[in-house]
Parts: structure tokens; sequence; C-alpha cells
């Protein structure tokens, strides 16, 4: 095949080469950046289909004046918000392309992303084809790697600590090579690939998709979809040739700026649908518990930040979670909860002898 002539021809001679799917939800502050990226894509053989998901500002009206401009763009509307699984559903319903990509609506691409994910996997014939993402932020400059000062008097003894970002974080916990030209392919790397639970970065093979769907109306619903998606796969590849800029922000998915216990429920969900997906799996020994070694950690450390947090913790609450996870899980919150007790005990006792010894002293 001639990949290169091959992208260059207009998307109505043989259909598009690529569908993109992006899920909208409030993102008028945006959008524009995103679609603007999209439009100018060096592929020019793609179809661009925006699923709002019963957005409340202008989300809607600025997807279908970009589609009255450039007739690449498809928009469908969800009568009622469902979360971005539903909206990513729709898209993979109606998708026509044998390769698809995700793109998130406050994020955006450089100009050669898909092209470089297209040549990518039709190169190695692979299902599927992952990159390196930039974070960004909120303006769109690239974040940089800082250190960070620790807590008070925990500073004093730990030091400073790099903090990463994007890219950084996944390369620490997958390795150098998943940013480079790198075979994934067997079934324990692309387990470990499962860690790396984003979809955006990523170019799929439609067959390989077929028929999977997003869990509904809850968030993290990229974990259990990743996981099935790499046990399905047989070729995984890495490429360096990314170009993705993921724009971090205070309403974000993955942000934590404020506490919000539907929010870790959810994020417990996603890691326990993981857990019974792998429970039943047919694959290799090692491949399956590296796999559930990564969900069970990610449920212990959301049991960790939920145990840290005062505004939660009711009867009810607790009883919530031990419904939702697993035994193990159920035993480790039990023993983070009675640890904080006794830390609480001793702090309290402490304070007394501390406030009783200065009054005497007075």
């Amino acid at each position: 095949m001639d990949v290169t002539e091959d992208m260059r021809r207009p998307t109505t001679a043989a259909g598009p080469l690529v569908s993109v799917i992006v899920p909208t939800y409030n993102a008028e502050a945006y959008l524009r950046d995103c679609l603007d990226s999209l439009v100018a894509q060096t592929l020019n053989s793609i179809e661009i289909i925006c699923v709002d998901d019963a957005s409340i500002d202008r989300s809607l009206e600025i997807m279908r004046e970009y589609a009255c401009r450039d007739a690449r763009i498809k928009v469908q509307a969800l009568p009622c918000n469902s979360r971005q699984g539903a909206a990513r559903n729709l898209g993979l319903a109606i998708a026509t392309a044998p390769y698809i990509g995700f793109v998130d609506a406050d994020d955006f691409v450089s100009p050669e992303y898909f092209e470089n994910l297209y040549r990518a996997i039709v190169g190695y014939d692979a299902d599927v084809v992952i990159t390196a993402y930039q974070d960004v932020d909120e303006g769109g400059k690239i974040f940089q790697a800082r250190l960070r000062c620790g807590k008070m008097f925990r500073g004093l003894f730990v030091g400073r600590k790099k903090q990463e970002t994007g890219s950084g974080i996944w390369e620490r916990k997958l390795g150098q090579g998943w940013q480079r030209n790198q075979d994934y392919s067997s079934p324990l790397l692309r387990m470990r690939c499962a860690e790396q639970f984003m979809v955006m970065n990523k170019l799929y093979r439609k067959s390989l998709v077929q028929g999977l769907r997003f869990p509904e109306k809850m968030r993290f619903e990229d974990v259990p979809f990743t996981t099935e998606v790499m046990h399905r796969a047989g070729r995984v590849f890495t490429t360096p040739e990314g170009g993705y800029y993921y724009r971090q922000h205070r309403k974000a998915t993955t942000h934590n700026f404020q506490f919000d216990f539907q929010k870790q429920m959810e994020h417990l969900t996603a890691f326990q649908m993981m857990r019974t997906y792998l429970d039943h799996a047919d694959m290799e020994w090692e491949a399956k518990h590296t796999a559930l070694e990564i969900a069970r950690k990610s449920q212990e450390y959301i049991i960790r930040k939920l145990v840290k947090n005062n505004y939660w913790q009711t009867v009810r609450q607790i009883h919530r979670v031990e419904k939702l996870v697993s035994a193990d899980i159920t035993l480790f919150l039990r023993a983070r909860l009675r640890r904080r007790k006794v830390n609480f005990t001793a702090r309290f006792v402490l304070a007394v002898i501390l406030g009783y010894t200065a009054y005497r002293c007075l």
C-alpha cells in the first residue's frame, strides 16, 4: 500500500481512513481549539464525529457551526447527560473508517498527529498504536516537570521530590520503550500497557474494538475498556511521533481540586470491573497476575485517599465501599480506618498531655 498517497485522497473518494470521536460536555471554553486542530490535520481523509452529551453551554452550537464549514464533521447529540462512555459508544456505532481515534473536547492535537499514528499502525500492521502525550495548562502551555517541597515538617526529612507530569509518569511505570518504536505485543507487555488507561493517545483497528462498549453514566470508563482492548489485541506498538496535548484544568475528570465521594466510588467501580473481567479472562498467568496487581494497587491507592479525607466515613458510606470491592480491599479499608483511629487517638492524648503540662507550668 502507498500510505502517503492513501492519506492524500479526499474523504469522499473511498471513505475516511480514520474516524476521530470527540465526546463533548460543556467544553465551550476549549472546543474551538480542539476542532481547529482536527480540521487542520495533514491526514486529510478523516471523519470527525462530535457527540454532545447534553451540554448546557454553547458546545452543540459550536460543533454545528464547524460542521457547516467542513463536511468531514458529523454532529450527534445525546438526549440526556450519560457521561463520556455513552458519547464514545455512540461515536463507535456510527464510525465508518477502518481505524478509530479519540480526542477529548478540551484537548488538542498537532497537525501531524493522526498522520503519525496512521503511518505507524499501517506500517506495523498493528491492532493498537500508542504514543506519548504532553500535559498542558488551561492556556495550552506545556507543563514542565518541577521540584515541589514536601508538606510542613515532612519536607525537613524527605526533602524535595520531582513532580512528574504526563508522559514522564508512564515512562517510569512502563519503561522508556513506550515512548519509542517498540513492540508491546507479548501478553505481559500488553497488560502492562493496560495501566496506561487513557484512550486518547492511541489509534485502534476498528475490527478490534467492534462490539466493545464503554461503561456509561460513570467516570473512569476507560479503565475496563482499555483492559479488554489490550487483552484482545494481537500486535501493539508504540511510536514517539506523538502530538497529543492533554489539558489540565479544574473540571477535568482526573483532577482532585476538591473531595468528591461519588467520584471516588466510580473510580473504585472502574477497577472492580477490571478485576472482574480479568478473573474470567483466558490469558497467561503472568499477564493476568500483573494486571490484577495493577487493579488491586489502584484500589488501595483510592482507599488511602478516602481514609485521609474527613468529609465522609459515615457508617452508610463505609458499607457502600465494602459492598463494592472484593474481600481483600475490604480488609485493607478496615485496616486503614483502624490505623487512622489509632493515630487520631494518639494525637488527641498527646495534645491533652501537652496542654496539661503547659497549664501546670503557668
